[in-house]
């Protein structure tokens, strides 16, 4: 072989065909082997492995005998370099490859309340029923807005009362706080002691976006409700404040109570579960998400009040 001339290898043809077979090292990731210059060799996820193995099978039959034995040398240390650079730079490489692939993942946690007050049964109503609020909070955890999305009088004002005392959580994306809804219920049952609920008609929070913000978090609508019923052995009056967690297909998963008073606790806690729920969403996609409610009870007296009207004109 002449100064100049490619490396000469034992066997003719097999530097094509090792070129073809590490290509197929590198590009396969389905077959358990593949067959190079030196055998057959196990595939490796990394292409500085497939080069480390390519170059021990291909170095040794490079011809150092002959006079252009130093040409030759020459090849196989840039062809050393190349497997050392490889090693160094792969590391520096790859998360970059592995980003281009692997889409974004978006972190949200839901608004929640923290801490809730108890609520009383308006002086002089003997409305029922349930009253749903839409809450806007911003990024410092402060209550901008009430809105109401199922209004029932004086009901209403009561439960606005209420939630202005309670303190609340926002909403984190990507672990920064950030503004947006929280949906709020109150079950109001009167002081009567046989008491038949109102029809409930399904409320969807984003039929009001306009009036609930432009955060692109909309809060979960509420499918259907339960009642807790009002037990025979306790004349105590009060409120227990439950919250629910919902997750991405509109399911409860949890009940945590926030605000208890025996013997009504375990009532309500079993109204909860089988409350359904539509999912909150964030910028069109559905997201787990948390609801607060606050089952109101009211001592039954022989002689109730007038009743007065629950809804708004």
């Amino acid at each position: 072989m002449k100064a100049g001339q490619s490396p000469r290898i034992s066997k003719p043809g097999t530097t094509s065909a090792a070129n073809h077979s590490v290509s197929a090292l590198i590009s396969s990731q389905n077959r358990p082997k593949v067959r190079t210059v030196s055998g057959t060799v196990t595939i490796f996820r990394s292409r500085r492995t497939v080069l480390y193995h390519y170059v021990a099978s291909v170095t040794p039959r490079i011809s150092l005998s002959r006079p252009s034995g130093v040409a030759n040398m020459k090849v196989a240390m840039t062809i050393v370099t190349c497997m050392a650079a490889t090693f160094v730079l792969w590391p520096a490489y790859a998360p970059l490859g592995s980003a281009a692939t692997t889409p974004p993942q978006t972190t949200f946690m839901p608004p929640e309340v923290l801490s809730a007050a108890d609520t009383r049964y308006p002086i002089r109503s003997i409305g029922g029923g349930v009253v749903v609020l839409a809450v806007s909070l911003n990024a410092d955890r402060a209550v901008e807005r009430i809105y109401p999305l199922l209004d029932r009088g004086s009901l209403t004002d009561a439960a606005v009362a209420s939630v202005r005392s309670w303190n609340f959580q926002s909403a984190s994306e990507h672990g920064r706080p950030r503004p947006s809804e929280l949906v709020v219920a109150f079950v109001f049952r009167p002081p009567v002691a046989q008491w038949a609920p109102p029809r409930f008609r399904p409320v969807f929070p984003v039929a009001a976006a306009d009036n609930i913000g432009t955060s692109g978090h909309s809060p979960p609508g509420i499918l259907s409700v339960a009642y807790a019923a009002y037990p025979i052995n306790t004349v105590a009056s009060g409120s227990v404040v439950v919250q629910v967690s919902v997750d991405q297909a509109g399911n409860t998963v949890d009940v945590e109570v926030l605000r208890g008073l025996l013997p009504f606790t375990p009532l309500v806690v079993e109204a909860a579960k089988r409350w359904r729920f539509q999912p909150a969403t964030l910028h069109g996609q559905p997201v787990a998400s948390k609801v607060p409610i606050a089952f109101v009870f009211e001592r039954p007296v022989l002689n109730p009040p007038r009743p007065q009207p629950n809804h708004r004109n």
